[in-house]
């Protein structure tokens, strides 16, 4: 016996013929369906230009705009009188400025007297929020304030 060559049996030999022909028929399938598919994808571009092509041929001309008719204008004239006084009556007045200058002891007193423990104080366009603690009181003028720290303990 030579190597390489295998001996089948004939339901071996039947089943080998029935695989091979299925494998053919399968190639076959399949190169039908790939040359459909390249001839689809050649197809469908110059279709499309096709259709294009049909589309602006076929369109209507786009008509001339009909002349517009323009009547002669009739002037109108009116009188306009401008009221004594209105300049005046309409301007803007610019009103002073009160602007008092307290240091904190005095800012805290005028707070406590509202019944207030915080304020806010705006200067140059910045909001800072000054106040009491609830237990503390303001003192009076020469005294130096207290830290108003805690101890972080």
């Amino acid at each position: 016996m030579a190597e390489g060559t295998i001996h089948l049996s004939p339901a071996g030999i039947a089943r080998r013929d029935a695989i091979l022909g299925g494998v053919l028929a399968a190639s076959r399938s399949r190169r039908r369906r790939r040359a459909v598919a390249r001839g689809a994808a050649l197809a469908v571009p110059v279709i499309a230009l096709g259709a294009t092509v049909w589309a602006v041929r076929s369109a209507p001309a786009p008509a001339a705009p009909s002349p517009v008719v323009v009547g002669t204008p009739t002037p109108t004239i009116r009188l306009v009188a401008t009221e004594a006084g209105i300049a005046e009556r309409w301007a803007s007045r610019a009103s002073p400025a009160s602007v008092e200058r307290l240091d904190d002891d005095d800012l805290f007193l005028i707070l406590r007297s509202e019944g207030r423990a915080t304020g806010l104080i705006r200067t140059e366009g910045r909001v800072t929020v000054v106040g009491l603690q609830p237990d503390e009181t303001p003192k009076p003028r020469g005294m130096a304030p207290e830290p108003r720290h805690r101890p972080l303990l």
